[in-house]
């Protein structure tokens, strides 16, 4: 029915060909359905009439049969997981050995109960401790040249990883470039899978989008043309407060998830966006090595203060997606241009196009399994938290949200291979760490089972998740048991991920903050006496408990960890 949307449709039956000719939201427009109720009966006399009812009918007609259709013909819910899970082996000759750092960067200017959150899902899980970037700025008044807040999640991790990459860094805070940068947003991202996993998934991510890479170009990933950082995926093409941005929504790459992973509407606009297959940028959340990270994101930071000095004085730009989303468009285009070239064997147009790489080449490719990041806008009524073990759980769970027979089928094999947190802990037994008995989120359409859970969906209320789900997640019975467990210096645990490698030899992560003892998050901030950039480490405290008045009859420790234990402290003692 999607034609019945135009204009010309619209017209053609006597109703307002655009939606300014009438609102539907203030009373006018009951008495335009009024007055215009006898006009619009008589253009639908006769043959019109006759054509819109056989349309209709036609309509009614299909959409039953395909109901039927799919209620004898129900596809096999295996071949919807064979798209996300079913191809987690990952080629040790796509990976090459040594070591590297994992860092995560949360931009935030402020503490709050949502930041500790965040803080405390990574700590929990074994992560490092996070960098906080933009810490203390007042992106209301942009004296330091921040401007808006999510503006400020591009100059504040550029402003990081310059110095961390910079000569001027100690040995202890040093990044190279080839270390990874986890980006996230700071008020709504909750891991609830540990590295291990989340490492395997990242570069399994990128051997395959790289496959895809060479399918698509005609040619293996080289230095030129390769996938090394991964964008979190979403379903809808759009950029809040961005009034400039190109995002080249319909030349975009097609996901890979099944073509029907929704049913006969998969990738239909008919209910919104809720039916697209996720494959445009949700700028919540990046992943990548440190100097990849840097031309990216300089990238955007360039494109943002052109489109700064663009704007109208009626305009404002206050949202960083669509200069993300733009910026990765580009790239996408610029590889169009070169497989053109190549299949025409057009040597020419090949080297003319190569000269452009440095422009339009950022190495960047999306999650389109979301098995890494799970943005829920458009996906609200996806997923929900369930213990995976449970086949009777995951049956009604499934059911809930319309999929039948389920799809989703136990734990992923890649999670089952890596030891559940709680087993570091005293008093647990053996079923009760099982990761088959602990809720995960999961989605039940496209079956994924997501390292981070990104809690964006915002419609009717829906921000309150934060609050009303964080009870759901694995941990949080745990959560100041795990936290203690994790205060002590990273370097005595080992590495956080060890992954098979090219030549039998293995890759191993290890944590930024490794000869640290304070696990909550470190605060990049200037130096106070001279100038520069030093990392401060933070205290729950200071992290956590907000600056409003709701502080004053809500303490920030009642609503993390909701246990009547008062605030935590490094040292406690939990039983």
């Amino acid at each position: 029915m999607a034609w019945l949307r135009t204009g010309r449709a619209l017209a053609h039956y006597g109703l307002p060909r655009h939606s300014t000719d009438v609102d539907l939201d203030n009373p006018p427009s009951a008495r335009w359905l009024r007055d215009s109720s006898p006009s619009i009966l008589t253009r639908l006399s006769g043959r019109r009439f006759a054509k819109l009812i056989w349309l209709l009918l036609t309509l009614l007609f299909f959409s039953a049969l395909w109901c039927l259709l799919s209620i004898f013909n129900q596809p096999d819910p295996s071949r919807f997981r064979q798209h996300v899970q079913a191809s987690l082996a990952l080629d040790p000759e796509a990976v090459s050995p040594g070591q590297r750092k994992l860092v995560i960067i949360l931009p935030v200017d402020s503490p709050s109960p949502d930041l500790c959150k965040v803080v405390s899902s990574a700590v929990a899980l074994g992560y490092p401790a996070p960098v906080l970037v933009n810490w203390k700025k007042d992106f209301r008044t942009g004296e330091e040249g921040v401007g808006p807040s999510h503006l400020g999640k591009v100059t504040g991790t550029l402003d990081f990883l310059d110095w961390a990459t910079g000569p001027d860094v100690g040995d202890t805070d040093r990044l190279d470039d080839n270390d990874i940068i986890l980006m996230l947003d700071a008020h709504d991202v909750w891991l609830q899978l540990p590295p291990q996993v989340m490492m395997h998934r990242y570069f399994k991510s990128i051997q395959q989008a790289n496959l895809r890479l060479a399918q698509e170009v005609g040619f293996l990933a080289n230095d030129s043309v390769k996938h090394t950082t991964i964008a979190s995926a979403q379903k809808g093409c759009f950029a809040p407060r961005d009034p400039l941005s190109d995002l080249h929504c319909d030349q975009l790459p097609e996901s890979i998830l099944a073509p029907d992973v929704y049913g006969f509407l998969t990738d239909s606009k008919m209910f919104n966006w809720n039916s697209l297959r996720p494959r445009y940028v949700n700028s919540g959340s990046f992943m990548g090595p440190a100097g990849d990270m840097k031309r990216y994101f300089g990238r955007v930071r360039d494109k943002m203060d052109k489109h700064m000095r663009m704007l109208m004085d009626d305009q404002s730009l206050g949202g960083d997606q669509g200069i993300f989303s733009e910026t990765f468009a580009e790239q996408e285009l610029w590889r169009k241009r070169l497989r053109a070239n190549y299949a025409a064997g057009d040597e020419k147009g090949v080297e003319k196009t190569l000269k452009w790489r440095g422009t339009y080449e950022y190495h960047v490719s999306l999650d389109y399994t979301q098995e890494l990041f799970y943005p829920t806008c458009y996906a609200e009524s996806d997923g929900f938290f369930v213990t995976l073990g449970e086949e009777k759980a995951v049956k009604t769970e499934s059911a809930k949200l319309g999929v039948s027979p389920p799809r989703v089928a136990g734990v992923p094999d890649d999670v089952k291979e890596v030891e559940s947190p709680l087993a570091m802990l005293d008093g647990i037994d053996e079923e009760e760490d099982s990761w088959g008995q602990l809720p995960l989120y999961a989605d039940f359409w496209t079956t994924a089972v997501p390292v981070a859970v990104h809690h964006n969906a915002w419609k009717d209320g829906l921000k309150s998740r934060r609050v009303s789900w964080w009870d759901k997640t694995w941990y949080f019975p745990y959560l100041r048991r795990l936290i203690a467990a994790h205060s002590v210096p990273i370097n005595e645990t080992g590495p956080l991920a060890t992954i098979p490698a090219q030549n039998g030899v293995t890759l191993e992560v290890s944590p930024y903050d490794a000869e640290r003892t304070q696990r909550s998050a470190l605060i990049f901030r200037g130096k106070s006496e001279t100038e520069g950039w030093e990392l401060h480490e933070a205290e729950w405290e200071g992290i956590c408990k907000s600056d409003d008045d709701a502080e004053l009859e809500h303490p920030w420790f009642d609503e993390v960890f909701r246990d009547g234990n008062g605030p935590f402290k490094v040292g406690d003692m939990v039983p």
